[in-house]
């Protein structure tokens, strides 16, 4: 498990720039790891991708870790992931404290199956965040024990 002062923050870039409005904002992550800080203000934040330009946008000077640091390719990942093997970032995911997840099922399953999380914010309404219509896209991902962050910057 990594440290209770260290959160990983998951960008999803990759084909999430081109599906529409299913890409998370800058605000998400911004206001998500105002949050964490609230909570712990000597938290360390690092971030795992699938798009590092993207993700120096999204997350400033916050490092980047994991599959996209290093050269090596993974035959086995989507064709999304042009990056190293997704199974570092997965265990990343999966061995975090404190996770600040995208609205994608690698997002949800490094967490999901995490038995050492203790603090998970995910966008409200998962894949439907950016809509101006309240649902849930989808339902199945809603997990009681996360903490979800709606547009306006509170967690729910």
């Amino acid at each position: 498990p990594l440290d209770e002062n260290i959160c990983v923050v998951h960008v999803r870039g990759g084909d999430y720039r081109h599906a529409g409005i299913t890409l998370l904002p800058k605000q998400y992550y911004q206001d998500a790891i105002r949050y964490m800080k609230e909570r712990n203000p000597y938290m360390l934040f690092f971030a795992i991708t699938d798009d590092v330009e993207l993700t120096r946008y999204m997350l400033d000077d916050i490092p980047i870790v994991g599959s996209c640091t290093m050269k090596e390719r993974d035959p086995y990942s989507a064709p999304h992931h042009t990056n190293g093997r997704t199974d570092i970032d997965f265990k990343i995911l999966n061995s975090a404290k404190n996770l600040i997840i995208a609205n994608s099922s690698f997002s949800f399953w490094g967490a999901y199956t995490n038995k050492n999380n203790g603090f998970v914010i995910a966008p409200k309404f998962w894949s439907a965040y950016n809509y101006q219509e309240e649902f849930w896209s989808t339902g199945q991902m809603q997990v009681p024990e996360w903490n979800y962050l709606d547009k306006k910057g509170n967690i729910i």
